[in-house]
């Protein structure tokens, strides 16, 4: 079995990272600096830059997938937090943590069906 030494590994990560934004621009429409702000902020290319995950290796489809859910997951929460309505019931600040704005978003809306959880519009 060939190893591959750490300039190919680089060189994988660096491809994936250019088909991911290319990705990110075609599916949500980004500009190409938009798109690699998502990209560089998210879990997913932390994980693609930790060489243990593996990801360097997987396909772009297969790492799209993880994007994809943090990027819509995060359009959710930032078109549940724009309604004022949610702000206010919830007695949010400045200093709530997003984990704990997501639990009491979770808790505010407990009790819906799941298609109804988010109904807001997803930009």
């Amino acid at each position: 079995m060939t190893r591959l030494n750490p300039e190919q590994i680089k060189i994988m990560k660096d491809e994936l990272t250019v088909e991911l934004a290319d990705w990110l621009m075609s599916t949500y429409g980004y500009s190409p600096s938009e798109a690699l702000d998502v990209l560089y902020t998210s879990e997913t290319f932390e994980r693609l830059q930790d060489t243990a995950t593996g990801f360097y290796f997987q396909s772009v489809g297969y790492v799209s997938s993880f994007l994809k859910n943090e990027v819509e997951n995060a359009l959710k929460v930032f078109n549940i937090l724009k309604n004022p309505k949610v702000i206010e019931n919830l007695n949010m600040n400045i200093h709530t943590s997003i984990d704990d704005s997501i639990k009491l978003i979770d808790d505010y809306y407990e009790g819906f069906s799941k298609l109804e959880k988010y109904p807001f519009e997803i930009i």
